[in-house]
């Protein structure tokens, strides 16, 4: 006798929401404070705080993962579909339309355009997509979030609580441009998104939209992209293989990307796509347009709140599972404390970035005691009244307190130098190119006091 063994496996709703849902690449943005691209009159690129940016545009698969679930039936809320989007060859569309398709499968891909990005979407339609990622996807609000739109089209601006928006166009400028080891690691600006100074090569492709020269300074642009029919073409995100210091693709080329840039009734956008010169690509390069405009040559990336810290201990970093207040290798220093003072919680040998050190003084002249310690990029020291320093920067409020007698804390502190780069005669690490810097202090009146002086340093989470 045969038996047969039948296994039935249920799925319930979460789960099936989980297999739609829309994973978001995304590139950590630190260097806070940095300054402003004096090759544009110092207007951009300045951004006081921590974020990340997408690290390709969103592609035709993930909004048309965003249509089926917002758009079940077909029905096409606020036309954030546009018929546009199901032709190719000079419309360059990736996603078609069936409305005798089941309910939740009536947008699917076109051959060979998952990978692409999207185009043919309105500012509007972009800021509905990160409303409904603000929203946790599935059926969340296209409405509310990071933006209230509510069918309103007029010039809205980003609300503040939200968690993934469209990129100011400084967010956008800076991901795209900026490098903090230029100028001898003063930071600085490259003219393309490439790291280079020189217009990239203009890319091919092979038959399914694949750069098939792939390189450091390559960008899909100047109509270089033949296939699929059309003289210059949409490419898979991420397959020119070249990036800027973040790591992000393809903000040379592809499709222009909206920012949240006002100008009269207009929206920016920025870094030139498929048809255009290398001039388009460039920093000195921006572009404004009607919010409404839906074109083949338009597309988008988002951008994200960060927890300098979730990113330092997470799953891109020492994958902690412990908390900030915990000591994962008891080394007697929390795990946040290591993230302040940029050492690795995971090996008890290290405890922290910092050296005491005495150090001559020529005015006024005489011996005196120093602190040099690492602290997060952008810290701006101020003197407070008791006569330490203090700064709040990444969730970190540093403070430098100076003493005599160990007992009170409340001897001027001066703040003298920030570098990448430690005396050496501290022997500390280089910090070029990380998220940390060296501040150096002093105690003032340790000035030729032979027996004693005492410098701390404090930490306090402020989120």
């Amino acid at each position: 006798m045969k038996t047969t063994l039948a296994t039935i496996i249920f799925l319930l709703p979460h789960a099936i929401h989980a297999l739609t849902d829309v994973t978001m690449d995304y590139v950590y943005v630190g260097n806070t404070n940095n300054a402003t691209d004096p090759a544009t009159g110092n207007r951009f690129g300045s951004v006081a705080y921590p974020y990340k940016i997408g690290k390709f545009e969103v592609t035709n698969a993930q909004y048309t993962k965003f249509l089926n679930a917002i758009d079940p039936n077909g029905i096409n809320p606020n036309g954030v579909y546009n018929s546009t989007m199901g032709s190719h060859q000079l419309n360059r569309g990736g996603i078609l339309f069936n409305s005798a398709a089941a309910s939740g499968r009536k947008y699917t891909i076109r051959i060979n355009m998952g990978d692409k990005p999207v185009n043919h979407v309105s500012w509007y339609d972009a800021a509905r997509f990160t409303n409904w990622l603000h929203n946790g996807q599935g059926s969340g609000s296209t409405e509310t979030g990071a933006y209230t739109l509510n069918a309103n089209t007029g010039l809205i601006t980003k609300n503040t609580n939200a968690n993934v928006w469209l990129p100011s166009e400084d967010e956008w400028y800076k991901a795209a441009y900026y490098d903090p080891t230029l100028n001898s690691n003063a930071g600085g600006y490259w003219l393309f998104p490439t790291q280079s100074n020189n217009p990239p090569i203009v890319s091919t492709a092979d038959a399914t939209g694949v750069i098939s020269n792939p390189g450091a300074n390559v960008a899909n642009y100047n109509k270089g992209a033949v296939w699929n029919g059309s003289i210059g073409n949409l490419t898979t995100v991420g397959s020119a293989q070249a990036n800027n210091y973040y790591q992000t693709m393809d903000q040379a080329g592809n499709v222009y990307e909206w920012n949240n840039m006002v100008l009269g009734s207009s929206r920016g956008i920025r870094g030139g796509d498929y048809g255009l010169s290398d001039g388009d690509l460039s920093s000195g390069f921006r572009e404004y347009i009607g919010p409404s405009s839906e074109v083949s040559w338009i597309g988008f990336r988002v951008a994200s709140s960060a927890d300098p810290y979730a990113e330092w201990a997470g799953p891109n970093g020492y994958s902690l599972a412990a908390s900030k207040s915990d000591d994962e290798d008891q080394d007697g220093v929390t795990n946040f404390m290591e993230f302040a003072l940029n050492s690795s919680p995971t090996d008890a040998s290290e405890r922290g970035l910092y050296k005491s050190l005495i150090r001559d003084s020529t005015s006024p002249a005489g011996r005196e005691l120093a602190l040099v310690v690492a602290v997060r990029r952008g810290a701006v020291f101020q003197q407070n009244s008791n006569g330490s320093q203090s700064a709040n920067v990444d969730g970190v409020l540093y403070t430098i307190q100076g003493s005599l007698d160990l007992v009170n804390f409340s001897s001027i502190v001066s703040h003298i130098v920030v570098a990448d780069i430690a005396p050496t005669a501290t022997g500390l690490r280089s910090l070029v190119g990380s998220d940390w810097e060296y501040h150096t202090f002093r105690l003032a009146a340790s000035m030729d006091e032979t027996d004693r002086g005492f410098l701390r340093i404090t930490a306090i989470a402020t989120q």
